[in-house]
């Protein structure tokens, strides 16, 4: 099995970045029962603890980086990456990354196509892998209200053209959707605890979908999702006074 681990940042009052991931990845290790993992990669581009401004934030994806870094070299990682990073924060990553970064994870699906990160992602060398391909949210199903989402939660199983177009090509309504992220160039990674779901994702390799058909899709787009509306409502969510982090007991999100 491949093992992707996520960590996260925290002010480096609390913590300084690279001993933090120094200590989450070697939990991990030993969570996982494993000598090493496949790769590792920056959750979000920002603390997930209030901080007094932005650069806060810069020095704490600085300083995780030359961590993770450190661990490549000492055969604890195979490659490392991020996640939810807009083309901006790529190019500032690349200004000062001794290993590129391999992966960036980002929501996409019809319904929050981001086509232009996608490319700007393989222009610059790195892996696009797409997260929610059905179109779900988490925000919109657990963090709506506090953050003042714009949108809404979504199902995109039970939408009529995907359903539509599923009955066209004779797959089911995930297979196209799967389908529809990977015509993209995305790597997707849908989630499942039932076994008949991951046998029927398995054979999405026998779909394909004309131009016709991909562009019907990406016409469900929603111009308000994508990365930069995402880190600006999770930083709504911090803001929050309910929002409570425990830097101290998050670690690295295994996957």
């Amino acid at each position: 099995a491949f093992v992707l681990c996520k960590c996260d940042l925290a002010p480096t009052t609390v913590e300084l970045p690279e001993l933090r991931v120094r200590r989450q990845v070697m939990r991990t290790i030993r969570h996982v029962g494993r000598s090493r993992l496949d790769a590792v990669i920056i959750h979000w581009p920002i603390c997930l603890d209030k901080v007094a401004d932005d650069i806060e934030h810069k020095t704490a994806r600085r300083g995780c980086w030359r961590g993770l870094e450190a661990l490549v070299d000492e055969g604890l990682i195979g490659m490392i990456g991020v996640s939810n990073w807009t083309v901006e924060l790529l190019d500032e990553l690349l200004t000062y990354a001794r290993i590129r970064p391999a992966i960036n994870e980002i929501e996409f699906s019809p319904v929050c196509c981001q086509k232009d990160l996608v490319a700007a992602c393989y222009k610059r060398g790195i892996v696009a892998v797409g997260y929610s391909p059905y179109g779900s949210c988490w925000m919109a199903l657990y963090r709506r209200e506090c953050c003042n989402l714009e949108w809404s939660l979504t199902n995109l199983l039970e939408d009529e053209t995907v359903k539509a177009i599923a009955a066209e090509v004779g797959a089911t309504p995930a297979q196209v959707l799967l389908r529809h992220s990977l015509q993209h160039g995305v790597v997707c990674i849908p989630k499942s605890s039932k076994s008949e779901r991951v046998i029927e994702s398995a054979k999405v390799f026998d779909v394909s979908l004309s131009a016709a058909r991909m562009a019907r899709l990406d016409a469900l787009s929603d111009p308000r999702r994508g990365v930069k509306a995402s880190i600006e409502a999770h930083l709504k969510i911090i803001a929050s006074p309910k929002y409570h982090w425990d830097a101290e007991t998050s670690g690295v999100e295994v996957k």
